[in-house]
């Protein structure tokens, strides 16, 4: 969860991203 007063700036769907990369760069083929 994001804090309420950040929402709506994107920083939850960066951070889901970053998540991912680091997964996928870790050899994960399928989450």
């Amino acid at each position: 969860f994001v804090e309420p007063a950040l929402e709506r700036r994107g920083i939850g769907r960066q951070l889901h991203q970053v998540m991912l990369d680091w997964t996928f760069g870790t050899g994960v083929e399928q989450v």
